[in-house]
């Protein structure tokens, strides 16, 4: 379990150390002889659908994670701490059976359909990869 703040930090990249990145990252896809991915609760997050590890003070608009929720917020109100107000129930309500792939479900699939990408395994239960088109095997 995430223990302090500064394990939950969040980090971003410029868009230029991104590029750098990416380019980076399709180095090595490109290079793979199998290359395999290997996903949690954040690739839904664009989706819609809470992580479980975001800090209360997180910029997604999801808010924080269910951990940090129970743990934490009525902490960080008390302390005068808490910088983003949690996301109302309202606004996620985005149910599983509603929502729809993220861009990084879509990328996974262009990358299988290219036989580059093999495998998928994934941890979540919110039928996001098969929405998107990835095989269940």
């Amino acid at each position: 379990a995430i223990k302090d703040e500064e394990e939950k930090k969040e980090y971003f990249d410029s868009p230029q150390e991104l590029d750098r990145k990416v380019d980076k990252v399709a180095m090595w896809i490109l290079e793979a002889n199998h290359f395999t991915a290997f996903t949690g609760a954040g690739i839904s997050t664009a989706a819609g659908i809470p992580d479980y590890r975001s800090g209360a003070n997180t910029v997604l608009p999801t808010g924080a994670g269910c951990w940090e929720k129970a743990a934490n917020i009525s902490k960080a109100r008390k302390e005068g701490t808490l910088k983003h107000q949690p996301a109302t129930k309202a606004t996620l309500r985005t149910t599983l059976s509603r929502a729809f792939p993220s861009r990084c479900h879509m990328a996974m699939v262009a990358l299988m359909q290219k036989n580059l990408l093999k495998f998928v395994m994934s941890q979540n239960v919110d039928g996001l990869h098969r929405k998107s088109g990835i095989p269940s095997y």
